[in-house]
């Protein structure tokens, strides 16, 4: 089950499957069980509905995906779940029950067990075995073992559309992944999968686009990878295969800027790439030093250019206000380089507030009061937290303050330049 929400106002928290939620579905189906998805929020489903769908169904185990941002709408799931048949077993894993597994325990008895990490593989043995506790296995090495997401367990036409350039008309996004684990320190982020990063095959990844090409229709996928050139020549024989098929799909791709060259953009337009997405998050060089990020703006302006001269029609780039360390002075560097890498082929810009989520180094500097960030709710007050509103304040610059720039600077750069 996925409990999140349809939206928060502009914020949506689901545009596409979840690729996380098919791939433990498909795998613990691939050992022998029966198994069924539910989208609560693109679904459109309540908890009277909810209890129907489990009359239905009479599941053995429940599995309950978990960010932050949706916490107690999970909770409030499992404790539906119970509700309704006591014997049901809950278990939830994803990010914040992977950050804080005792306490996601501690904080909802209804549920039995948390996963940790990667859920497949420990999924799958809570539903041969269903046993109390917290569960953590070894990460997978070799991702050619999982089967393909099976989207066929989604109710696809319930998504949302997209329009692309390169077919000139409204798709559905496939999610497509190919790598786990980051070796980055990125201050903001925490790394569900490890700091090892792990790769699938070329000839992997081929197969499976062609296999949903066939069988769902698919055209248009968004690689989930947030740093897709990790593994380069993995990504050059890809895009080779894709080129050489003859096969036409659209390619949604991101990358960090230190990772970013001539050649893999220039195969990556070639195999139908039509939007890159570049993670800035800061206009100011010592800043990006700070929150780990430790690329350049130089390193920004010459892959947007690359991009730009490779033809590749959408370019995004996302920046952060409210980073640890962050002034009034930064912030404005900031939102001006935005506006500057408009004349490198940058035709779209979101601007967001800082999310802190359990586990990230920031988390971490929060609790020991390191840096200049203030929480703006209690601790452990998830039900205050959401990506509509600074979690924290920076220094004397208050929430309202960045929410304002935030909001300001939404309505300049998130429509095409």
């Amino acid at each position: 089950i996925d409990p999140g929400k349809v939206s928060e106002g502009w914020y949506s928290v689901r545009e596409m499957p979840s690729f996380s939620l098919g791939s433990v579905a498909t795998y613990v189906r691939s050992k022998g069980h029966e198994v069924k998805i539910i989208d609560m929020a693109m679904y459109k489903i309540n908890e009277a509905i909810l209890k129907h769908e489990l009359a239905q169904f009479q599941p053995d185990v429940v599995g309950i995906a978990s960010c932050t941002f949706n916490l107690p709408d999970a909770y409030q799931v499992a404790r539906t779940i119970k509700q309704f048949n006591q014997d049901i077993f809950v278990v939830i894993g994803g990010p914040h029950a992977s950050a804080l597994p005792q306490l996601t325990l501690e904080e909802c008895p209804e549920i039995d067990a948390a996963v940790v990490g990667e859920g497949e593989v420990a999924m799958e043995k809570l539903c041969a075995n269903p046993r109390p506790g917290i569960f953590q296995e070894k990460y997978i090495q070799n991702l050619d073992d999982l089967p393909w997401v099976d989207w066929g367990l989604y109710q696809l036409k319930k998504y949302k559309k997209f329009y692309s350039i390169l077919f000139d008309q409204e798709l559905l996004k496939f999610p497509l992944s190919l790598t786990r684990g980051c070796p980055f320190q990125c201050k903001f982020c925490f790394r569900v999968f490890g700091d090892t990063a792990r790769t699938r095959s070329a000839e992997n990844v081929f197969a499976e686009i062609v296999h949903h090409y066939e069988k769902f229709g698919a055209r248009m996928f968004y690689v989930t990878d947030s740093t897709v050139l990790l593994f380069k020549k993995n990504v050059h024989k890809l895009c080779e295969l894709i080129i050489n098929s003859g096969i036409k799909i659209s390619l949604i791709v991101q990358s960090r800027a230190d990772t970013i060259d001539e050649k893999s953009v220039t195969l990556l337009k070639a195999a139908g790439c039509e939007t890159f997405f570049v993670g800035v998050e800061s206009g100011n060089d010592e800043m990006l030093q700070r929150c780990g990020k430790y690329t350049t703006k130089d390193q920004i302006r010459n892959v947007i250019q690359l991009i730009h001269d490779a033809g590749i029609p959408r370019i995004r780039c996302s920046f952060i206000v409210g980073l640890e360390g962050d002034t009034r002075e930064t912030i404005n560097q900031t939102i001006n380089f935005a506006v500057e890498l408009k004349q490198h082929g940058l035709n779209r810009a979101s601007i967001h507030c800082l999310d802190v989520y359990p586990g990230a180094p920031y988390w971490h500097m929060l609790k020991k009061g390191e840096g200049n960030l203030q929480l703006r709710t209690r601790w452990h007050d998830w039900s205050s937290y959401s990506r509509l509103y600074p979690m924290t304040s920076c220094g004397d610059i208050s929430v309202e303050e960045l929410k304002k720039i935030r909001d300001t600077g939404k309505a300049i750069f998130e429509e095409e330049f």
